[in-house]
């Protein structure tokens, strides 16, 4: 199933395709139950920002190497410091992952 995924405790969807969850325990049981999404537009504020992402990462690593689609997308609500180690992560897996 391709969906896209909204990752906020706080803000909601502009746009009405997302599925959007509040906390990283929603955020999980989504994507163990529907797969890898195809976009996640995310709060990297929220205090599970970051280990969500390494969760997205591990669980392609381990439950389906080939779950993270070619197309993936990402989004980061704020700017902070930390947008920039997500961003260069998750740019740096998919290098490495369809290189």
């Amino acid at each position: 199933m391709t969906y896209r995924l909204f990752v906020s405790p706080f803000m909601n969807a502009f746009e009405e395709d997302f599925i959007t969850v509040r906390n990283l325990e929603q955020a999980k049981q989504t994507v163990e139950t529907l797969g890898f999404p195809s976009y996640v537009s995310f709060d990297e504020k929220a205090d599970f920002g970051l280990e969500f992402m390494y969760w997205l990462l591990e669980f392609d690593r381990v439950a389906d190497y080939w779950s993270y689609p070619s197309r993936f997308e990402w989004y980061l609500h704020s700017n902070t410091p930390m947008r920039n180690l997500i961003h260069e992560t998750f740019k740096a897996y998919k290098d490495y992952k369809f290189r």
